[in-house]
């Protein structure tokens, strides 16, 4: 198969703007990145046998990686039916969370889905590309995921700025206007708005979309909440579905960009480096 354009990955979902510089600004407020990837057929349980083979294919792809805590782990489904009286049915997956020392890095491995949560990030090609790469690469080695039904990748984001005394201080040039609206506009009230937090649901195009959750969660602390998702049924392919993370990172930072200025960002020590 050929390799996916190097140029499409680059290009965020719907069209959204995206700056391209270089300038690689200080990461400490992200907070939490998280992926998931479901298949439409469900496996049988994974197993612990699978489960290490998957880590080993893992360890031996991304270098500095281990991952010597393997756990078992159980999700439970509630059906409810209504049809000549009530039945209910509960079904248990069972998988593994492999998980380094540090508890930094867990990847997930259930019967319908496989997920990648980190909480300490550098950039996109260091810290996340190479480690989904080995991640669904071990996955399809090892199991037979077929189709994919769904893929989403969130940020959450917690902005820290000490001179925030409080939460309508966030309206002064750090958060954009459109979002901080209420701490801003006469609209007869805002003078009585103590915190004001908002959901934003973008449909970017036929089959994927974005939420923005945002808000003051302390007067020093503004949460910036980015979940970017394809709802495409699509085959299971490495390459594809690499590219397709990458793309939704590009439409995160596409939405960060439009939700922080730039200016407040070049105040945040910015670091010289390429992305």
């Amino acid at each position: 198969m050929t390799a996916p354009s190097t140029a499409l990955e680059d290009v965020p979902f719907g069209g959204l703007p995206l700056r391209n510089e270089k300038t690689v600004f200080d990461r400490n407020f992200i907070d939490l990145v998280a992926l998931e990837l479901r298949w439409a057929r469900p496996l049988d349980a994974v197993e612990q046998g699978a489960a290490i083979q998957i880590r080993d294919a893992i360890e031996n792809a991304v270098g500095g990686v281990t991952l010597p805590v393997v756990e078992r782990v159980e999700q439970r489904a509630l059906t409810v039916e209504l049809a000549d009286g009530q039945a209910t049915q509960q079904s248990v997956d069972v998988g593994h969370v492999l998980r380094t020392q540090d508890q930094m890095i867990a990847i997930s491995v259930l019967p319908q889905s496989v997920g990648i949560q980190l909480n300490t990030y550098l950039r996109w090609s260091e810290s996340m590309k190479p480690l989904i790469a080995a991640v669904l690469s071990g996955v399809t080695g090892t199991l037979d995921p077929g189709v994919v039904s769904r893929a989403g990748l969130r940020y959450v984001n917690r902005i820290h700025d000490t001179d925030c005394k409080a939460p309508k201080d966030w309206a002064d040039g750090r958060i954009s206007p459109a979002l901080v609206a209420p701490y801003k506009d006469d609209w007869g009230l805002q003078r009585w708005v103590h915190v004001a937090r908002e959901q934003i649901d973008f449909t970017l195009d036929d089959s994927n979309g974005a939420r923005l959750q945002h808000g003051a969660l302390t007067p020093t602390d503004y949460l910036i909440d980015i979940d970017v998702y394809s709802q495409r049924s699509q085959k299971f392919d490495v390459p594809e579905m690499v590219s397709l993370f990458t793309r939704m990172n590009r439409t995160a930072a596409a939405l960060f960009q439009q939700a922080v200025p730039i200016e407040y960002m070049e105040s945040r020590q910015p670091k010289g480096a390429d992305k």
